[in-house]
């Protein structure tokens, strides 16, 4: 049997399952039809039937999940990487790495180990191994095992890290003034 869709013929599958049981019934299953004649499950074989899950009485009710704060906020932090993004765009650097450089720039994350900077930026360690590397590619940071301990790598910016977040700052600053009426239409408040 053929199938027109859209034009083109498609060759009807022999067998297929609906509502987890196997299409075309088997003769025991054939046996146990509808009082119309259908085969068990309601088909028939010229017909081809669609599976949909059916709401039934007592199933929970989804309706308050549209007010889900964590929704509301992956949306929002989604909003605010593309706006911060924006800000920085023509600086070649991306706004997360700017995050990295600024915290190494900073009194806390001066010579800090892996762990550390992982902690101070809350984020896991692999994400920010992984950002490091692109930063190191650059040369904007090194990183050295320390010598008593060899597990324990030491992270530092270098001085052309220093300049290019030096350069990038003014647009940081500008995207922290304007990212206040960003968080506000999603509800959200700063100081």
């Amino acid at each position: 049997m053929r199938l027109p869709f859209r034009g083109r013929p498609y060759r009807a599958l022999s067998s297929f399952f609906v509502a987890g049981r196997a299409w075309p019934p088997s003769p025991a299953a054939r046996a146990c039809g509808d009082r119309r004649g259908n085969h068990a499950f309601g088909l028939t074989q010229n017909t081809i039937g669609v599976y949909a899950p059916i709401v039934r009485m007592g199933d929970p009710d989804f309706s308050d999940c549209n007010s889900c704060a964590f929704a509301a906020l992956w949306r929002a932090g989604r909003d605010l990487t593309r706006f911060y993004e924006r800000r920085f765009h023509g600086t070649k650097m991306r706004a997360g790495q700017f995050t990295i450089l600024a915290a190494l720039a900073g009194d806390a994350g001066a010579a800090c180990n892996l762990t550390q900077l992982a902690a101070l930026l809350g984020m896991e360690r692999t994400t920010l191994n992984r950002n490091l590397r692109s930063l190191q590619a650059r040369g904007w940071v090194r990183s050295a095992w320390v010598r008593a301990d060899q597990r324990v790598r030491r992270i530092e910016l270098t001085q052309p890290g220093l300049a290019a977040a030096a350069k990038a700052l003014p647009n940081w600053r500008r995207a922290q003034r304007e990212a206040g009426s960003l968080l506000q239409r999603h509800g959200i408040r700063i100081g």
